[in-house]
């Protein structure tokens, strides 16, 4: 038994050995670069302000680098890919689709983690300025930000993780930023590129499927934004494109049933037994006799599948739909009531019915 013990302890203390040899080694190599770097600065007759910003950048860099590498060719592709979800995950998964292609297509979103890059920036280094070409989306990893209209405006600052930019630019060719990132601090941005997005997406056909879907739906919604000058904060814009993009998205709804839509769940008893509600045909019958004006709030009472929280229109996202029946039935109404001012309400300027 003693010579078991010492065998378990002698082996446990080689390997500890070899671990903090293979540290040593590490941060003697950090050391090198470290102190070739400012040889070369003081060789240069670098201002030391400079000099000491530089160093700085040089230590933020190496801390948030890892300076061991391995051979790709030792795991398997299916390992590499969990890998790259460990590593990387977390900077795509509070992305609402992102998040959602995990749930499908775990594969492909693991080849999404790996096809993120890494850069770095300096305190004062703009990410990407207003008006310029959108090449590629980018996510704020690691440090302080701040947004702006201009170079040199500040809007608002942030610190924190995964924040989202620019993401109209993986599925259009040219866009241009709407607003200027600056690193206010030592700061690190992963970017996913375009051609990158079309390359992991080329081997997946039905995810291919999810995001023309999603993409389309993205667009409208960025364009629309943008024509109502509508953009407001960068920080909201992106969120609500991609949140609205993926919750409208044929992917999403059938993996998220909504029971609201169920229709052998649906159930608006509890709506035509509110107190004060007329029932359809008395609210016609009276609107018919009376010269009372017709209020869109009657109307929705009366005919509970016009209900703007609970109604049929409301339950399945159609506001356009139900604004055209509403409209039908005031426009009938006003017809057979012969009035006219009800009528042409609406119409404005010279469309208005003479």
């Amino acid at each position: 038994l003693f010579v078991i013990t010492v065998l378990v302890i002698g082996s446990a203390l080689s390997i500890l050995t070899g671990t903090l040899h293979e540290i040593r080694q590490v941060n003697n190599e950090r050391s090198r670069k470290r102190r070739e770097l400012r040889i070369f600065l003081q060789t240069k007759a670098v201002p030391t302000e400079l000099l000491m910003r530089i160093m700085s950048y040089a230590d933020y860099k190496m801390a948030r680098q890892s300076p061991i590498g391995y051979d790709t060719s030792l795991i398997s592709p299916i390992l590499d890919a969990e890998l790259a979800t460990f590593q990387f995950g977390e900077n795509l998964q509070n992305h609402s689709f992102f998040e959602l292609t995990f749930k499908i297509f775990p594969q492909v979103f693991a080849e999404f983690c790996s096809a993120l890059k890494k850069q770095f920036y300096s305190e004062g280094e703009s990410v990407f300025s207003n008006g310029s070409i959108a090449e590629m989306m980018y996510i704020t990893s690691h440090g302080d930000f701040c947004l702006g209209e201009d170079e040199g405006q500040r809007e608002r600052s942030f610190s924190g993780e995964h924040n989202y930019f620019a993401e109209v630019a993986l599925y259009v060719e040219a866009v241009t930023h709407q607003c200027t990132l600056a690193a206010e601090s030592f700061a690190e941005v992963f970017v996913l590129t375009a051609a990158s997005l079309a390359a992991v997406l080329a081997n997946s056909p039905m995810c291919t499927t999810m995001f023309v879907e999603y993409a389309n739906e993205y667009i409208r919604i960025y364009s629309d934004s943008i024509a109502r000058h509508d953009m407001g904060d960068a920080l909201d814009i992106q969120q609500r494109c991609n949140q609205k993009a993926c919750f409208s998205n044929s992917f999403y709804l059938d993996l998220n049933v909504d029971e609201r839509k169920i229709l052998r769940t649906i159930d608006l008893r509890e709506l035509e037994e509110k107190e004060g509600r007329t029932p359809p045909i008395r609210f016609v019958e009276h609107m018919m006799e009376s010269n009372e004006q017709l209020f869109l709030e009657q109307l929705r009472s009366s005919f509970v599948e016009l209900d703007p929280t609970d109604g049929l229109h409301a339950r399945y996202g159609e506001p356009k739909e139900q604004e055209k029946v509403e409209s039908g039935i005031l426009s009938l109404m006003a017809l057979v009531r012969n009035d006219y001012e009800a009528f042409t309400a609406p119409q404005k300027g010279p469309n208005r019915l003479s």
